[in-house]
């Protein structure tokens, strides 16, 4: 008698769990998930050797090694924390990044954003440059540097005595950029070439 009542239970409890699985199938996926997050910088790159009045940056340059370092000093260590190469429409694009500040080397084996680069006690130095000279009358009122001619870039005078030599220098890279997480920073260009681009 006890065998047939266990056995009854055993056969109610199993027909409710069907029935409950039934009432409460299990759930569908979503068909629209939210779409993944993730923090990207993208950066475009110009050759100033290609520098003409229709091009006043030079033009979109495919190939480059674009690097970001999360200190200067990773730069004079060559420690890079991203690397990227620059498609053929001159942009380098950087996904899943930490948010932080990073410096910004771009370099091809000719040409980088770092004019005039130099060693200097371990650490690299350098002038400010993002921009060119358009026509000769900025080159002949800007500060005099040597290389005063359009196309070529437009080195600061930092210390603002209209001449530009080693006391302009500044630790490279000096150009960075802000990431922020989960947000896409896009806009930034970045300007390579020589002290004199007409060589």
């Amino acid at each position: 008698m006890k065998k047939l009542l266990l056995t009854a239970l055993a056969a109610a409890a199993l027909f409710a769990c069907g029935k409950d699985n039934d009432n409460n199938p299990a759930p569908t996926p979503d068909p629209d998930p939210e779409p993944e997050v993730h923090t990207i910088l993208e950066l475009e790159v110009y050759n100033s050797l290609n520098w003409d009045a229709a091009h006043p940056l030079g033009t979109l340059a495919a190939g480059v090694t674009v690097e970001l370092f999360k200190t200067q000093a990773d730069f004079n260590s060559d420690d890079p924390a991203y690397t990227d190469t620059t498609d053929a429409n001159g942009k380098a694009t950087f996904t899943g990044l930490d948010a932080g500040v990073y410096y910004i080397a771009a370099r091809t084996d000719t040409t980088s954003n770092m004019p005039g680069a130099l060693l200097v006690d371990g650490a690299y130095v350098g002038y400010k440059a993002d921009t060119l000279y358009q026509t000769d009358e900025d080159a002949q009122n800007a500060a005099f540097s040597g290389y005063n001619a359009p196309g070529n870039f437009w080195l600061e005078d930092l210390n603002m005595d209209l001449i530009i030599n080693n006391s302009d220098r500044i630790a490279l890279p000096w150009q960075s950029v802000t990431v922020v997480a989960d947000v896409t920073t896009t806009g930034r260009r970045i300007v390579i070439g020589k002290l004199d681009n007409h060589q």
